[in-house]
């Protein structure tokens, strides 16, 4: 679907099956590194972005949506569009959990995180 489709700017929820895992087993990165490399690897190669979103660290999940794994990942590959959103479905949860996710992308090696103008990418300094 991503070589078919264009209009847009990040994608997101790359490992959302963590949060409906029916196993309840913790999915070990390294079994689907490659599949998420091919993933990132084309989204870099279209301009395009990520977006880490913290809804899993409110949902108890132990980490954001994606998780520093495929972070880190995305970054070696080269990849800098980043956004961050709190998937807030009430006031309370906006911006959840933001400044820990800085932090992360920092210890990461990323610079900037971005927002949007008519599709194209604006970086803030972090």
């Amino acid at each position: 679907m991503l070589n078919s489709f264009d209009e847009y700017s990040v994608a997101g929820h790359l490992d959302i099956v963590r949060r409906y895992d029916i196993y309840r087993a913790p999915l070990k990165y390294k079994e689907y590194r490659d599949s998420v490399e091919v993933l990132l690897k084309n989204l870099i190669g279209k301009g395009k972005g990520i977006e880490v979103n913290t809804s899993g660290i409110r949902y108890g999940k132990g980490a954001n949506h994606p998780n520093d794994e495929i972070l880190q990942t995305y970054y070696e590959l080269g990849g800098e569009i980043i956004t961050i959103g709190s998937d807030a479905h009430n006031g309370r949860d906006i911006g959840y959990d933001v400044s820990n996710v800085i932090k992360s992308l920092k210890r990461i090696g990323f610079k900037t995180i971005n927002t949007f103008e008519q599709m194209r990418p604006i970086y803030h300094k972090i």
